[in-house]
């Protein structure tokens, strides 16, 4: 038995339950006639060799297309549910689903969503520890204030991953979906394509950070600051601001820098949701054709790339890769068979987003 920790309530918990069903075979009636009784029982006689080989090679069949289901349960604390983690879900339940169809395997879902709030975390994990799954991952709202969380699970008995990096040994796996070097090389190359293919534009840039708390997520904005020092005659940074991945902060922070700095011509953000607030504050200002870019791929952003008002780039990820990887890889873990302190997913994964490419980059969507 896992150990329990704390007695939370689980009001509030969604739980999405993903097994999957069987049915059982209709069974024929004997003839009711005497002859076709006699008759019977006399094949059954003659072919009792027959019957039972053919017999014992059915039954084996029925075991190996039917055997023993393996189960599992997951559970996932969100930090908050914007349209990106939505995606993250859809793309879970439809890689569990799959799962689930092929009649190996009954897998569970249960989830939370701590609207962005350290406390409401904190609960969260309480009520997903209550309902004793195999595995729990955490999304940090905070990578400091969430340590318990994981502290939590690991006393609990259940297998602790962390996507957030958080800074403690309470964690059996770190889990990188979106690998931040990896985003972080990309924006910086989308950048350097286009000032190859604009070469005389110098790039005045607003940079606009997701939380402060999520260290991770910083490198976002920062590749575009280191591009920054390696290329001094094609890139200057303005000013940079916190917008904790709102759209109105970002719209907000956007508006006052037209206001403050004339020469700006490059917003670089860490969400489409704050690339949308900076295209909003743009759009309303009369400004088009500023380089904006984001990381995601989600609608929004891909409907920016598409619009064409601004030279929009966002960074997608394909969460139809990358859920079905996390769903193999959590299955390994919890099997033991993936023992590894660390795991990320692989740069194709990702793709580069422009106007000219938003019609042709496929992500898997849901």
């Amino acid at each position: 038995m896992k150990k329990r920790w704390l007695g939370a309530a689980l009001a509030g918990v969604m739980v999405l339950s993903l097994a999957a069903c069987g049915g059982g075979k209709d069974e024929t009636k004997a003839p009711d006639t005497e002859a076709a009784e006699t008759k019977a029982a006399e094949d059954t006689v003659a072919d009792e060799g027959t019957e039972a080989a053919g017999g014992a090679e059915t039954a084996g069949e029925d075991k190996a297309a039917g055997g023993e289901v393996k189960k599992y349960k997951i559970a996932y604390a969100f930090a908050n549910m914007d349209e990106n983690n939505m995606r993250t879900l859809e793309g879970l339940q439809a890689a569990i689903e799959a799962k689930n169809a092929t009649g190996e395997y009954e897998i569970e879902l249960i989830y939370t969503d701590s609207q962005s709030q350290v406390d409401k975390q904190i609960s969260d994990v309480e009520s997903l520890i209550q309902q004793e799954p195999d595995l729990i991952l955490m999304s940090a709202v905070d990578t400091v204030g969430s340590i318990p969380c994981l502290e939590a699970i690991q006393a609990a008995g259940i297998i602790a991953v962390d996507d957030r990096g958080c800074d403690t040994e309470s964690k059996d796996l770190k889990w990188t979906g979106f690998d931040e070097n990896v985003i972080g090389g990309l924006k910086a190359q989308a950048m350097k394509d286009y000032l190859e293919a604009n070469p005389d534009v110098h790039l005045n840039v607003g940079g606009i950070y997701g939380l402060a708390s999520q260290s991770e997520q910083l490198k976002r904005v920062q590749c575009i600051l280191d591009l920054a020092e390696e290329m001094p005659d094609r890139i200057t940074i303005v000013e940079t601001q916190y917008c904790d991945w709102s759209t109105d902060r970002a719209t907000a922070t956007v508006e006052d820098w037209l206001q403050r700095y004339p020469e700006m011509n490059c917003i670089v953000t860490a969400s489409d949701d704050m690339g949308l607030g900076a295209c909003n504050a743009l759009g309303a200002a009369g400004k088009k054709g500023w380089y904006v870019d984001a990381v995601d791929g989600t609608q929004i952003g891909m409907q920016l790339a598409e619009a064409g008002e601004q030279h929009y780039v966002t960074i997608a990820a394909n969460q139809e890769k990358i859920t079905q990887t996390m769903v193999d890889l959590f299955i390994d873990v919890i099997d033991g068979t993936y023992t590894e302190p660390t795991f990320s997913c692989p740069a194709e994964c990702f793709a580069i987003v422009t106007p000219d490419t938003v019609d042709t980059v496929d992500l898997g969507r849901f």
